[in-house]
């Protein structure tokens, strides 16, 4: 059986299509999930430097992150999906 897609998912998914409609593939830029307790990251990661507009993937990527704070600013506990953009070096591992 196939679990509902959770809100981390739906953020990468969203993600994945706006890069989609830039003309990038995930040769160029991947993106993936990383589930913990209490929330999760998104980690998107630029492949190609030379393909791909870094500061437009980030604006992406970053205006989808969803953290919740309470009224002094402080991050709640629990649920907030983190977006966490790279770039890797051709040949860096």
């Amino acid at each position: 059986m196939k679990r509902p897609m959770s809100n981390a998912d739906r953020i990468a998914a969203t993600i994945r299509a706006e890069l989609k409609g830039e003309g990038w593939t995930s040769r160029d830029v991947s993106v993936r999930v990383e589930r913990y307790s209490m929330g999760a990251t998104v980690h998107v990661v630029v492949r190609r430097l030379w393909r791909v507009d870094v500061v437009k993937v980030r604006a992406i990527a970053e205006r989808l992150e969803s953290v919740r704070r309470d009224a002094s600013g402080e991050i709640l506990g629990g649920g907030n999906v983190y977006v966490d953009v790279r770039v890797e070096l051709e040949g860096a591992s």
